[in-house]
């Protein structure tokens, strides 16, 4: 798996750091099989949901490779979870997509500046995961 090369660039970092760093490394560490549009993409998603365990609000920031048909997709997902409140319930759930490193200023500035990052920034984080697979 390529992208199991940047899990120790990740490991360590606390809170809104590991999201931090996870967009550096998009933004700095090509891959040179994935250099075509939409081969290495990044995705933030956020909501509410229950995987067992209770209750969260999730953000979470993933990055996607993606190459020929005939091979499975990559990702390496960094999750930030919160205790839910009304406020965070009231956001739903949603996602946006970087799709090259060249839009990678306005993707961070949209994510930075939604509601669902702004919120949580004031609120502790119950767990985070850093987690690497295939899909």
């Amino acid at each position: 798996m390529v992208l199991d090369s940047l899990i120790k660039e990740l490991k360590g970092k606390n809170n809104f750091e590991l999201l931090n760093r996870q967009m550096e490394l998009y933004e700095t560490v090509p891959f040179k099989d994935f250099n075509k549009p939409d081969e290495d993409m990044l995705l933030f998603q956020f909501g509410c949901y229950d995987i067992g365990d209770g209750e969260f609000f999730n953000i979470d920031l993933t990055r996607q490779l993606s190459g020929d048909a005939d091979s499975a997709m990559e990702h390496l997902s960094c999750s930030l979870y919160f205790t839910p409140n009304q406020e965070l319930r009231a956001l739903g759930s949603s996602n946006f997509w970087c799709f090259s490193r060249a839009d990678i200023k306005d993707f961070w500035l949209k994510v930075s500046n939604h509601d669902s990052f702004k919120l949580c920034k004031n609120l502790k984080v119950i767990n985070s995961t850093i987690r690497a697979e295939y899909v």
